[in-house]
Parts: structure tokens; C-alpha cells; sequence
């Protein structure tokens, strides 16, 4: 699964338009491999909680070196749904499964990743979460914006958003 699967499935529900039956039929109609089977995940993710995190990547490459990449994490939901997660999960295998990154791993470790990180923080106005204190969550990304980059395309500085999913 790609994150413009997820994207849609964040835009129902944050829909006020529709009410939950109706956000399941507009997924069924998006989605026909979500049979009925799937009716009652669905419906757990349109009336629970999403445990939407945000973060930014800060991403390097100088020459033919290989790139290095950091992720920090900007904000953790304030509460995580077992029953939410599972369901998501259930959901994505059924659209063709999907990718889950750890985020907070290792720390900003070239001088170009630490300046564009303290740059965004300063610009943003927000602090990180050191990795072990965000416990390295495993991610469903759904979005990715750049935010910031360089025309020779050695850095980019992406915000993101993306799932919890433990």
C-alpha cells in the first residue's frame, strides 16, 4: 500500500460531511476488495481515534557518497487505540500490505543534518522528541511535504505524517 491509499482513508475521516455508514460506502466504492468482511474495521477507524504522528525529514547527499537521512519526531498522538491499530492493519493487508518506518532512529549524525533540523526547529517554532523518548515508533506514512531543499538536491527537508502502529 501506498500513502495515497492512507491519504484517502485520513481524508473520510476527518470528514464532517459524512457519517461513518457513508464513509465506509465511500471506501468500498474506492476499495472494491474491501468487501463487508471489512465493514467493522472500517467502522472502528472512522469512530476511534488515529494515532497521527508528525515528524520531519532531513535528508543529505554530497558526490557520489551514499545518503544519510534522519527522521525526528514532532509530535506523538496523545493516545493510541490498540483496537484502532489493528483494524488499520487489517485494512492495509487487504489493500496490498504497506511500509513501516521507525522514526527517531540514531541521531542527526552529519554537521548538514543537524544544521537543517535546528533550522526547521527554530523556523517552526517546535521541539523534537529525542527517539527514545518517542519509544522508535513504527510508522504507516501517509504524507510527505517538502518543506525545504537545495537546487543541486544535496538536502531535502520533508514534513511528514504518518500512523503509529505498534
Amino acid at each position: 500500500m501506498n500513502y495515497w491509499d492512507f491519504e484517502f482513508v485520513k481524508e473520510c475521516y476527518c470528514s464532517e460531511k459524512l457519517s461513518t455508514e457513508q464513509k465506509v460506502e465511500e471506501m468500498g466504492k474506492r476499495f472494491p476488495q474491501l468487501t463487508n468482511i471489512y465493514a467493522d474495521d472500517l467502522k472502528t477507524i472512522f469512530t476511534g481515534k488515529l494515532p497521527l504522528a508528525k515528524g520531519v525529514e532531513i535528508k543529505t547527499r554530497f558526490g557520489d557518497k551514499n545518503p544519510c537521512c534522519y527522521v525526528a519526531v514532532t509530535k506523538m498522538p496523545e493516545e493510541i487505540s490498540v483496537d484502532v491499530q489493528k483494524a488499520i492493519m487489517r485494512v492495509g493487508a487487504c489493500l496490498g500490505g504497506f511500509k513501516i518506518e521507525k522514526w527517531g532512529i540514531g541521531y542527526p549524525n552529519t554537521e548538514a543534518i543537524k544544521r537543517h533540523l535546528s533550522e526547521y526547529l527554530r523556523e517552526h517554532a517546535v521541539q523534537y522528541i529525542p527517539g527514545e523518548a518517542a519509544g522508535y515508533p513504527k510508522v504507516l506514512e501517509i504524507s510527505s511535504n517538502e518543506v525545504d531543499g537545495a537546487s543541486n538536491e544535496c538536502y531535502l527537508v520533508s514534513e511528514i505524517t504518518g500512523i503509529i502502529l505498534s
